[in-house]
């Protein structure tokens, strides 16, 4: 009944989709035609503004010939008269010539006669007789008579062309010349200045407001003239203007959309002068093409919205005519929908609750039943005739008897309802537990005997499966309990023992019936226990709450003979219906915590043996006093053992070659594979040197790393692991780096200038490919550059909000550690400090390196030493060294040998805020009048007495005898502190 109103639904649910979409359509359409028409009328917009600039270009093209042609033929005119009176010719009177031939002539700024020699004859400005004037400023006097454009003269007039040499490009004016031919004399040369105002004036004139700019160039480019706001200056060649580069020689004249003279996007036009080699240029900023094209945009605009809202009510009405029949429809559907539920209410009542219904004849022996009966034995509804003899067979035999002497009982008046449970029969031959309920109606025959009953089979199978399941877990229970190996003790909310399996019996030594009924303190928990383990119960049951329970806590237990011994106690309460109880659980864990700590012990012999390894094999200590060459490394396991790996070789004198490299996992496994790794690049190098003959090159940082690839990739293959490398090759002579990066944090290089670059990566990580090929980089590396290696231990360490440092956060802090220390250690413990401390995690093994390149003259050696009075023995050895290579004598090198051991001494016993793991970095610089010692570490800052102490020998030695030394024996004594590093500076004067 429900399908055609579903359909009805259907049909008018689609009419809505299809009267959304032919909206969306129509908007759509609006959209795009209004788009459309803007696209067409910009193009009319340009078409109109190209037309508009290509007018005036000719306008002014016109106008320029036009005045051009009027000075060239005054020229003509005046050369002539000149030409026919040179017999008489003196300044006065072709002054005169020259000034009533230009009066009225506003083109016209100045007239002027020159002899070969470039003297001014004549002028129509005073100022400009008998001054010498370079020929060459003006070109030149010409080969004929014919008139011809000069070049730019800077200056107003021919006075001021004097100072071209010095200001080419300032403001000038346009030249034109005539030569004046004398005979048996050399020829004269007639000079018209023109006045660029007058141009610049006609072309405002002409143009107006019509287009925004105008110039005139020559035909090399050069800006002769300029209308108003022209971003040039005249003289100059302003690059890439668009008639010289796209159209000129080829076309006289164009117009175009481009870039204009101001580099803005432009509407332009251009021409050619015919009689002239001169370019005249209008334009007009491209923003005029907007605003014209924005009072369209509105227009269409406004006409879009209004068809869009024409459309919206449209779709609006129709929508709602829609949805008021969907709901017309909706309503009868749910009338239709409420009788179907009426009708099946009591069938869902009857199904909900399991029950079957039957309704049995007496006299026939017939009946009727539900088709949830026939479901309920496996029979489709009607499958066959319910009567008493097909009930009977499927009832199981041994309950036949007993179903019926119910019945009859209910029958007779004995019982008030038939009710048994019997197993029946189901179609495919199980046996299910069903319960039968039923009442006789009221109908009577004849003689006075019930005709119908009416009644009710309901499928307990499940209760049937449920109560043999709960004795079978009684059961399992009990056997789990008596077996169980741990000792399993139920105790009563007295205290008292309530059961004691077997296990219990054992451990303990108590048999079940002399424990069941005593208190379990009493037994089981050692003296010093008792008194909280009755508090604990007592503050449980007042408030509900023990922290003990539910947990496993480990804990000692007394067995019967007084013996303690450690067990793992378990304690749950368990609530029943005769109150709660609670099972404890204890296990002996005396084997067990002794594996533990022999365990223990293995782990920490292993760390040992790892700590060895890396220190011994994969750690080699970067190389001291290696002229031209400062190196300082550290290394931090996440996990005590690491697989990272660091190694210097130093091949010859001016080579170091320096590898750092990372093998995939943690723990011994990968420590030896590291240590296995930087052996092999010591055989591989060994091999490749004993097979050059004499005096051939050395192999290269790709040569070995391929053959180290060669050989370790097989074994890294079956061990599933990879390795992460970069090779550096230093070259100390030839002031270069080469370098072959394999995966490996990418190696930062920092050149004096401030700049960084990083040496990047080439191949993937070793032990991926057999064959690989591998190949090199060389860069420079000079003086006072510094190199940074690093693994991504660093970059992946973890801050406290969970945000990675980062590669980023590393270089910056490198690059300003390096510019403020300059000395390797400082940076690397610098970084430390800035990222690495303060509640930072370590994810991965960390390892840092630090390469400072400086001059091979540059007397300056350093060491790095820990902060320990073991380290003293080093530092004297090296003060000494230094005090004999500088030459002093040897009281002054005792005496700042012991000042040295002072000053590693007061830092090692009084310094606070030390960096853990930052050594002291000791740096001995030999000048040339002295020898300076500068001893820095990590610290709170230290302030010096303001003036030198005296020593008070009856407090030695706290009585600032140190310090007294320290400043005897030294010529100066300095102390300073910077981001963090504290440093103390020691200077002796050389013997001269």
């Amino acid at each position: 009944m429900s399908d055609a109103p579903d359909a009805v639904v259907h049909t008018l649910t689609q009419r809505v989709r299809r009267l959304r979409t032919a909206a969306a359509a129509f908007a759509v359409l609006v959209l795009v035609l209004g788009a459309a028409y803007l696209t067409l009328a910009l193009r009319d917009i340009e078409a109109a503004a190209l037309e508009r600039v290509s007018l005036y270009s000719r306008v002014i093209e016109s106008q320029t010939a036009a005045m051009i042609d009027g000075v060239s033929t005054l020229l003509d005119s005046v050369g002539d008269v000149l030409e026919s009176r040179l017999a008489d010719i003196d300044p006065v009177h072709s002054g005169h010539i020259l000034a009533d031939s230009i009066t009225g002539q506003t083109a016209l700024r100045s007239l002027s006669l020159l002899d070969s020699n470039g003297r001014v004859l004549a002028s129509t400005n005073a100022d400009n007789v008998d001054r010498r004037i370079d020929l060459a400023l003006l070109g030149g006097i010409p080969a004929d008579r014919r008139e011809r454009i000069g070049p730019m003269v800077a200056g107003r007039d021919l006075h001021d062309a004097g100072h071209a040499a010095a200001d080419p490009v300032g403001p000038g004016t346009l030249s034109m010349l005539r030569r004046i031919e004398r005979a048996g004399q050399s020829p004269l040369l007639l000079a018209a200045l023109l006045n660029p105002d007058r141009f610049a004036n006609q072309y405002t004139v002409l143009v107006g407001d019509a287009a925004d700019r105008s110039a005139l160039f020559t035909f090399d480019g050069q800006l002769l003239l300029a209308g108003r706001d022209v971003p040039l200056r005249p003289g100059t060649r302003p690059a890439s203007l668009v008639p010289f580069t796209r159209y000129l020689p080829e076309r006289e004249h164009g117009a175009y959309i481009d870039a204009g003279l101001d580099r803005e996007r432009s509407v332009s036009a251009f021409r050619t002068l015919r009689q002239w080699p001169l370019v005249a240029m209008v334009e007009q900023p491209y923003n005029v093409v907007r605003a014209e094209l924005f009072i369209v945009f509105w227009w269409v605009a406004g006409g879009a919205c209004l068809a869009w809202a024409a459309i919206g009510i449209v779709t609006r009405l129709l929508h709602r005519d829609l949805r008021r029949q969907e709901q017309a429809h909706a309503e009868v559907a749910e009338a239709h929908a409420e009788l179907a539920r009426v009708e099946e209410r009591w069938k869902l009542a009857l199904d909900g609750a399991d029950h079957g219904v039957w309704d049995a004849d007496l006299r026939t022996g017939k009946g009727t039943v539900s088709a949830r009966l026939m479901t309920m034995l496996g029979y489709a509804e009607n499958e066959f005739e319910w009567t008493r003899e097909r009930w009977a067979a499927l009832v199981h035999p041994d309950d036949i008897q007993g179903a019926l002497a119910s019945f009859g009982e209910h029958l007779s008046g004995r019982a008030p309802a038939y009710e048994v449970e019997l197993r029946m029969r189901t179609k495919d031959g199980h046996w299910k537990w069903i319960q039968a309920r039923a009442r006789t109606t009221p109908e009577r025959d004849a003689a006075g005997r019930s005709v119908r009953m009416i009644g009710t089979n309901t499928d307990i199978s499940r209760r049937k499966e449920a109560e043999a399941a709960l004795r079978a877990s009684e059961a399992r229970q009990q056997a789990i309990l008596r077996s169980s190996l741990d000792a399993i003790v139920t105790v009563g909310a007295d205290g008292n023992v309530l059961d004691f399996n077997p296990a219990a019996e054992s451990m303990f030594g108590y048999p079940l019936a002399e424990v069941v009924g005593q208190p379990l303190h009493e037994l089981i928990v050692p003296p010093r226990h008792r008194q909280a383990h009755t508090e604990g119960m007592a503050r449980y049951l007042a408030t509900g709450k023990g922290p003990l329970l539910n947990r496993r806590i480990e804990i000692e237990a007394l067995r019967s003979d007084g013996r303690e011994f450690p067990v793992e106690l378990t304690i749950v309460p368990v609530q029943t219906g005769d109150g709660e109880i609670f099972t404890a659980t204890l296990r002996d864990i005396t084997s067990r915590l002794r594996a533990e700590r022999e365990l223990a012990t293995a782990r920490a012999r292993e760390l040992e043996i790892g700590n060895r390894i890396q220190q011994s094999l994969l750690l080699t200590p970067p190389l001291e006093n290696v002229a031209g060459l400062g190196m300082a490394a550290f290394s931090q396991a996440s996990t005590g053992i690491d697989g990272d790996f660091f190694d210097v070789i130093r091949v010859t004198g001016d080579i170091v070659d320096v590898i750092a490299g990372d093998v995939m996992g943690k723990g011994i496994p990968a420590a030896l594979l590291g240590a296995a790794t930087k052996l092999q690049f010591s055989r591989s190098l060994a091999e490749l040197l004993a097979g050059r003959v004499e005096n051939a090159s050395l192999p290269t940082p790709a040569e070995i790393v391929t053959s180290v690839n060669r050989m370790m990739t097989p074994h890294l293959q079956v061990l599933e692991s990879f390795v992460t490398l970069v090779y550096l090759r230093v070259d100390l002579r030839a002031d270069r780096v080469t370098w072959v990066g394999c995966g490996h944090e990418e190696t930062l290089l920092l050149d004096a200038a401030g700049g960084h670059r990083l040496l990047t990566n080439q191949h993937p990580p070793m032990g991926l490919f057999v064959d690989e090929r591998f190949t090199q980089e060389t860069c420079e590396l000079r003086a006072g550059d510094a190199l940074f290696l690093c693994s991504d231990g660093a970059t992946d360490a973890l801050m406290a909000n969970g945000e990675r440092i980062g590669r980023e956060r590393i270089h910056a802090s490198v690059a300003r550690r390096a510019h403020l220390h300059g000395a390797p250690a400082l940076t690397l413990h610098g970084v430390r400090h800035d990222l690495l401390l303060n509640d930072v995690s370590l994810t991965d093994d960390l390892t840092m390196v630090m390469l400072a390149r400086h001059a091979l003259t540059h007397q300056l050696e350093r060491i790095e030493i820990p902060v320990s009075l073991d380290a003293l023995q080093d530092v004297r050895r090296f003060v000494g060294a230094q005090a004999t290579a500088a030459q002093l004598p040897e009281d002054r090198a005792a005496a700042l040998a012991v000042a040295a051991v002072e000053v590693v001494t007061n830092v090692i016993r009084h310094a606070q805020g030390l960096v853990p793991g930052a050594p002291i970095a000791l740096q001995a610089e030999r000048l040339a009048d002295r020898l300076e010692l500068a001893f820095s570490y990590f610290g709170d800052a230290y302030a010096p007495p303001a003036e030198p102490p005296s020593a008070d020998l009856t407090a030695f030695p706290e009585g600032g005898f140190g310090l007294y030394i320290i400043h005897q024996a030294c010529d100066e004594v300095a102390y300073s502190h910077e981001e963090g590093v504290n440093t103390v500076r020691l200077a002796v004067r050389r013997p001269a």
